[in-house]
């Protein structure tokens, strides 16, 4: 049988079993050579094929450019390429760019479906818009840009990064923020709720973030709503909240709330007792548990003070002593039913207790009970400087019925004792005056002039006679140039009478015996 090639470069007639110049005919393809097959549904697969074809009956194929045309633009060329402009129907097996060079493009594919891996060396690219992209920068990474720069990344250890490329922290995404973003450019997370500022109702949750389980049971959650109705993009009144899982349930409770006006609440969500509101919530738990180490030294567990001074504390020494009040210029008051009751001076921490008007009981200004025995001290005074020790100076006590007002008197404490052999005559000395005082001149008293009585029990006086203030004290309400008072302790005045007495008595005695 012969090939014939007519003037048009048609092939054709072909018989099954015809060879011409390596090309084969078998059933109902040509078959070129090394797995390159023509049937006659224009299907070609190959991995090489011979050359030189020049007389093949006509089977619709045409010879032109040097190049078998089988068609819909798919031809055979002399290096045993496929070229190809379009391609209708499915696509399967693989596509190789590096065994197939000539494959330059696949043009535009529309609504491809791929069924196996898609095999890429670098990036995906939008159509037209060249600097948004889809990129796999290094071996287990994915990055997709916009605009030009990187926007968001899942690096090897399957981290989250935005803003950044590569970050040590043991996370799993890091947020950070670009130059516009404001501030030295600090990572942002928006989270809004499906609302603007003029519907967002009283009560509508903004957002939240929640902790929990795989199946979806929530142990924790920090969340955010609006405390009353917004009305613009300048009333956005909002509490953050926090909430917690207790031992044994699986029900959300609200633990603490930051309010619209910077109030905490804790264990409660009241908003009207001051900035911090704590509520004790179990009779056998603590408000407020503050601890502070302080071996040795006092470590302070609260200092509070104004706006940029602390001038007070709270402070512990371990097993031993708890500080409270203040450590600079400032006095410490306490105060009750919003009357100032009890004073520590600034000026040399001593204590000034003062009191209003009342009536009965209620206008008394300290009290001191015994509620354990019939017996005690009330109150004792020590003198523990001047390389004394521990001295006890004086006290008040107390019986069942009595009060003892006591100052020291043990022989251990004197020396240099001798009689008193002079009492009538100093006793004499003494000028007793009945007066009032001016502040009560309807109150007639006995008593005697501090600086006379000086004169003959010194011990009895204190002051100077005259003296005067030189400097302003305003928490008293003295000033410079007004009298500073003497005093007398009229007690000290016993020893001299009983003196002149026992020598009145001696000489009444001798009288009689005579």
């Amino acid at each position: 049988m012969s090939v014939q090639v007519k003037g048009s470069g048609t092939i054709g007639g072909l018989d099954e079993g015809l060879v011409v110049s390596g090309i084969v005919t078998s059933s109902t393809q040509i078959n070129v050579g090394s797995n390159i097959k023509l049937g006659s549904a224009g299907i070609v697969t190959a991995s090489n094929f011979k050359t030189g074809v020049t007389n093949l009956h006509s089977t619709g194929l045409t010879l032109t450019g040097g190049q078998l045309d089988v068609g819909s633009n798919i031809k055979i060329g002399t290096a045993g390429v496929v070229t190809a402009t379009t391609f209708s129907g499915a696509l399967t097996g693989t596509i190789q760019t590096a065994a197939q060079p000539n494959i330059t493009s696949l043009g535009t594919l529309s609504s491809t479906t791929i069924n196996g891996n898609l095999t890429l060396s670098d990036s995906i690219i939008h159509t037209g818009d060249t600097n948004t992209k889809i990129q796999f920068p290094s071996n287990d990474t994915i990055s997709f840009t916009t605009n030009a720069s990187e926007k968001l990344r899942i690096d090897s250890d399957g981290r989250l990064l935005s803003g950044a490329t590569s970050s040590s922290s043991s996370v799993r995404g890091v947020f950070r923020g670009f130059a516009g973003d404001g501030g030295a450019g600090q990572g942002i997370i928006h989270l809004e709720v499906n609302k603007t500022t003029t519907n967002c109702g009283n009560g509508e949750n903004l957002g939240s973030i929640r902790f929990g389980s795989n199946e979806g049971h929530i142990g924790a959650l920090i969340g955010a709503q609006s405390e009353s109705a917004w009305s613009g993009s300048s009333d956005l009144p909002s509490y953050i909240n926090f909430y917690t899982c207790p031992d044994g349930s699986g029900s959300l409770a609200e633990r603490l709330r930051i309010h619209s006006n910077g109030a905490v609440s804790i264990a409660n969500t009241r908003n009207y007792y001051g900035a911090l509101n704590v509520e004790k919530t179990a009779a056998s738990s603590t408000a407020i548990d503050i601890k502070a180490s302080g071996a040795g030294s006092y470590a302070s567990a609260i200092a509070f003070g104004d706006h940029n001074t602390v001038s007070g504390k709270i402070a512990v020494k371990n097993s031993t002593d708890i500080f409270f009040g203040t450590t600079s210029n400032h006095a410490l008051i306490l105060y009750g039913n919003s009357v100032r009751g009890l004073k520590v001076s600034n000026s040399n921490g001593r204590l000034e207790r003062n009191f209003g008007a009342g009536s009965g009981h209620t206008a008394d200004g300290m009290w001191f009970n015994n509620d354990t025995t019939a017996t005690g001290y009330y109150i004792r005074f020590w003198q523990t400087s001047g390389g004394y020790g521990a001295n006890q100076v004086g006290s008040i006590t107390h019986t069942a019925n009595n009060t003892q007002y006591n100052t020291s008197s043990d022989y251990r404490l004197k020396e240099n004792a001798i009689a008193i052999s002079d009492g009538i005559s100093r006793l004499k000395s003494l000028k007793p005056y009945r007066f009032n005082f001016k502040t009560e001149p309807s109150k007639t008293v006995d008593g005697f002039f501090a600086h006379e009585a000086a004169t003959v029990v010194p011990e009895a006086v204190t002051g100077t006679k005259d003296e005067v203030s030189d400097s302003d004290s305003p928490d008293i309400g003295q000033k410079a140039g007004d009298p500073v008072y003497q005093g007398i302790d009229q007690s000290k005045l016993v020893p001299l009478l009983t003196a002149a007495l026992q020598e009145a008595i001696a000489r009444i005695e001798a009288l009689e015996g005579s």
